[in-house]
């Protein structure tokens, strides 16, 4: 619908924003087990293995998880479009191009979160039951958005503009990337880079 209103910039805005969510909360926890609270550090760490190489391979296993989310809501998004309008080719590379960067963003801000929420559960003494409960409030809050999730479609068609308006000035991020792909914005492109 937003596509055939001339909208189009904001159907990708909107698959950005699904994609960033969907990475981030699929690996804020693991982002905080996996390098705040890793087992074996210490044996790692006495190997003579630089401390940055554990680094960058425990990230870029994360990064990996974290393409593999965004590609559920990018690939379907653009497999879509595609049958029901006909992309030019610039626009399906800027659209690969800049999802690939997406889970980036995803990934500072799960490392970022995880770290806030390593330093609060550190000084904890039940810090497990803190993260569960997180983790619980986090699956209900996602299970509510499933649930109603036709009427906030609906919702979302009949009020287009005034949505459109909202997230190109609370979020801009997504709209330059919807832009970019859309309208072929070199600018969009840099920008969302």
């Amino acid at each position: 619908a937003f596509c055939s209103s001339g909208l189009t910039w904001l159907y990708f805005g909107l698959v950005m924003i699904m994609a960033l969510a969907l990475c981030f909360i699929g690996s804020v926890f693991l982002t905080q087990t996996y390098l705040y609270r890793a087992k074996d550090n210490d044996l790692l760490l006495s190997m003579p293995i630089k401390p940055g190489y554990i680094l960058i391979s425990r990230m870029l296993s994360i990064l990996l998880i974290n393409y593999l989310y965004a590609a559920m809501v990018f690939v379907p998004a653009g497999v879509v479009y595609c049958i029901l309008f006909t992309p030019s080719v610039i626009g399906v590379v800027i659209y690969v191009f800049l999802c690939l960067l997406v889970p980036l963003l995803s990934q500072a801000i799960a490392c970022a979160a995880a770290w806030v929420i390593e330093l609060i559960t550190s000084r904890m003494k039940n810090n497990n039951i803190f993260i569960l409960i997180l983790s619980v409030a986090a699956f209900a809050l996602y299970f509510m958005v499933v649930t109603k999730l036709n009427e906030y479609l609906a919702q979302l068609v009949s009020n287009g503009e005034a949505i459109a308006e909202a997230l190109k000035k609370s979020f801009f991020p997504a709209y330059y990337f919807g832009t970019a792909v859309a309208d072929h914005s070199l600018i969009g492109v840099l920008i969302t880079a």
